[in-house]
């Protein structure tokens, strides 16, 4: 298959959106994190891509429901009110985004209710969508065709793929009737084989066994707003292989930057990174010199094991005895 860039504008914004939105959750004070959750959709609004209209208040949603769940705050009255604004919103950025999209806006339809329902009905033709020659061209066409050929391959093709350059270039199978749409999973089963598809899968799984048990080890707000964030990075690695693209692995880019996060934060070796709060800058006087010239002058005389003193202010340079 070939490595282009249009998805990628769908699903970039959706991993730093998820991460921006975590990290502000746990640091409400950074506004520059919420700027960045509210810029990063425009990548995908200057590209001209639809997909990211669905999933990106979903993705936002779903943080702030594990925030909440985390925290256990799900059920007071000032979380229902936040899910409620929030909803708001992202319906909001949802009405803003389907404007510049071809096909999911229709200026007859007056109401947001109207306009909503006419973009899940495109949305839903256009998964199904099929090419004048009767091939699939629509993800979820394809996904169901690829399911079907199980009955269809012999056992040798099933268990080793149809080769990987069987793709390349075309982005569909001839032999299937597949034009278009083949994302991740389905592109893993046809070209490397249903084994390998399955061991992803569950190397996937099992990263995310390893994170859920290192649920509470990260005391910091920072490792903490870094653990959700790399929980919804889950998030959008299973929306972008199950249902929209087959270049989560080929990037490199956001898979990388994931598995380093996601090491970090469930290596035994480096829990000591996040259990760290960042420190502030504070402006040392002759108090706080002399006091902390005193703690550490008792602190030899305890190891002496002789009386305990202080340092004075007006000559530092003597020592005085209790």
């Amino acid at each position: 298959m070939s490595s282009s860039g249009g998805s990628f504008a769908s699903i970039f914004p959706l991993f730093a959106g998820a991460y921006a939105v975590s990290l502000f959750l746990y640091a409400p004070k950074n506004k520059w994190l919420l700027v960045i959750a509210f810029a990063v959709p425009l990548i995908g609004y200057a590209s001209a891509k639809r997909a990211i209209w669905f999933f990106y208040p979903m993705v936002m949603l779903l943080t702030y429901l594990s925030y909440l769940h985390r925290e256990r705050k799900f059920f007071n009255t000032s979380s229902f009110v936040g899910i409620g604004i929030m909803v708001l919103v992202l319906m909001g950025i949802f009405l803003y985004g389907i404007r510049g999209a071809s096909g999911l806006y229709s200026a007859e339809k007056t109401s947001a209710v109207e306009n909503i329902k006419s973009a899940t009905l495109y949305a839903r033709e256009y998964t199904l969508e099929e090419t004048y020659e009767g091939k699939t061209g629509g993800r979820t066409g394809t996904s169901l065709t690829v399911l079907k050929s199980i009955k269809e391959l012999d056992m040798q093709r099933i268990m080793f793929g149809l080769g990987p350059f069987s793709g390349l270039g075309a982005g569909g199978v001839d032999e299937l009737n597949i034009a278009y749409g083949i994302v991740g999973w389905a592109s893993d089963a046809l070209f490397v084989g249903w084994p390998a598809a399955a061991c992803y899968i569950l190397f996937y799984l099992s990263l995310w066994y390893h994170l859920a048990r290192n649920a509470r080890f990260t005391p910091s707000r920072m490792g903490q707003g870094l653990y959700l964030g790399t929980q919804m990075g889950f998030v959008v690695f299973v929306i972008c292989h199950f249902f929209y693209s087959s270049q989560w692995k080929m990037w490199g880019t956001l898979p990388f930057s994931h598995m380093c996060l996601l090491g970090m934060l469930i290596s035994p070796w480096h829990r000591w990174v996040w259990q760290q709060e960042p420190r502030r800058k504070t402006i040392m006087t002759p108090e706080k010199s002399a006091n902390m010239r005193n703690s550490i002058f008792r602190k030899q005389m305890r190891k002496q094991n002789r009386i305990p003193g202080y340092f004075s202010l007006e000559n530092p340079n003597q020592e005085h005895f209790k």
